[in-house]
């Protein structure tokens, strides 16, 4: 049986964003003398932005300023890993490959965020993004 489609989550899978919010957040916590993040970030993980500040406003406690502290990682993750940057997890070109191979047309279709066939990861199984979409999640 030939596959019609795979589907994929982007954001943590294929690429290596938890990392890379995680390591902006360490920055954060060093300038700010903040002590114990790992606990409470890993109580964030695979959870919500409202979650999150609840988990953060709990452990640090309600003058915790959390709005400004992620203003910053958010501006330290964009500065660092916007335009193509964000590092990929490890073995996602050969999964693509794979994946390409797989389906019945040969080819992907994707509907995220990045866009079109950034550095190269699709090979020669460039996206497919339907009529009127602009490869850019709009």
């Amino acid at each position: 049986m030939t596959k019609k489609a795979v589907i994929f989550d982007m954001d943590g899978v294929i690429f290596d964003s938890e990392r890379a919010v995680y390591q902006c957040w360490q920055e954060i916590a060093k300038a700010h003398h903040l002590t114990d993040l790992d606990t409470a970030y890993r109580k964030c993980i695979g959870v919500n932005s409202a979650m999150c500040r609840q988990i953060f406003m709990a452990h640090f406690g309600a003058d915790f300023p959390y709005d400004d502290y992620t203003a910053e990682v958010s501006r330290k993750y964009h500065a660092r890993y916007d335009h193509g940057r964000l590092p990929l997890k490890p073995g996602v070109r050969e999964l693509l490959s794979s994946a390409a191979a797989c389906t019945a047309r040969g080819g992907l279709r994707h509907r995220g965020f990045f866009q079109r066939n950034p550095r190269g990861i699709f090979g020669r199984h460039a996206p497919d993004y339907g009529a009127g979409h602009d490869g850019a999640g709009r």
